[in-house]
């Protein structure tokens, strides 16, 4: 039987489905695998020697380099043990992600902290439909009251998403009226902004059209708009 290859390792991790980072303590990247690159959108030679900042949030760096700081300080965390952590993470692009992750904590002779090892998955598609799923059964019952389980609820007959019109400048507050006023009863209008729509869920109820507003990810609220009976 022959002996394993010296690079088994290495097409191992580039094999793998998850991504793969490691840093060091002061929270540079200084391991990245195929399957990072593909998640995060940023290749090897990118990433290599700087901040994990390139795939956290701007909102959350504080909190995450607060306890990075601590963990860094006494040798412990409440996540080494194999747990499965689900955080926001960030795209190359800008895009909001949902990840889970675990990590594992590699220690020298003396038991300090040498290297972070963090294994994560994108499960942003299954995030958004458990959210949208969420959000479909929490307006139904706004609407009507607790329904049995068969009930249909409104269909759906438009959906859009503000947030790339928003970006580039546009304000489609009189769109979204003007299809909120073609809405039939039994219908359904969804909405998709990165804030609570508070001008249009006015400016709707003064047309009869009630809408319930679900947060479904990092900057992302689902707004449904429905004509009660």
């Amino acid at each position: 039987m022959t002996g394993l290859p010296d690079d088994l390792a290495r097409r191992i991790l580039d094999g793998s489905p998850d991504a793969l980072l490691v840093s060091d303590r002061d929270g540079a990247i200084r391991a990245w695998n195929a399957a990072a690159a593909r998640i995060f959108g940023h290749a090897e030679a990118e990433v290599l020697g700087k901040s994990m900042d390139l795939i956290i949030p701007e909102r959350l760096r504080g909190r995450h380099w607060d306890g990075w700081k601590h963990v860094m300080e006494t040798g412990t965390t409440r996540y080494g043990d194999g747990q499965l952590l689900a955080v926001p993470a960030a795209h190359k692009d800008g895009r909001a992600l949902s990840v889970e992750f675990s990590i594992q904590l590699l220690r020298d002779a003396a038991g300090r902290i040498e290297w972070v090892v963090a294994i994560f998955r994108d499960v942003t598609e299954r995030f958004q439909k458990d959210k949208a799923l969420k959000l479909r059964l929490k307006a139904l019952e706004a609407q009507q009251g607790t329904a049995p389980a068969a009930t249909p609820g409104p269909r759906v007959v438009k959906r859009l998403d503000a947030r790339p019109l928003k970006a580039a400048g546009i304000h489609p507050v009189e769109q979204v009226l003007q299809d909120l006023g073609r809405l039939a009863v039994g219908e359904a209008y969804e909405l998709v902004t990165p804030h609570v729509p508070g001008p249009v869920l006015e400016r709707a109820a003064a047309m009869g059209v009630k809408g319930t507003t679900v947060e479904t990810g990092p900057e992302e609220f689902v707004t449904t708009f429905i004509r009660p009976a």
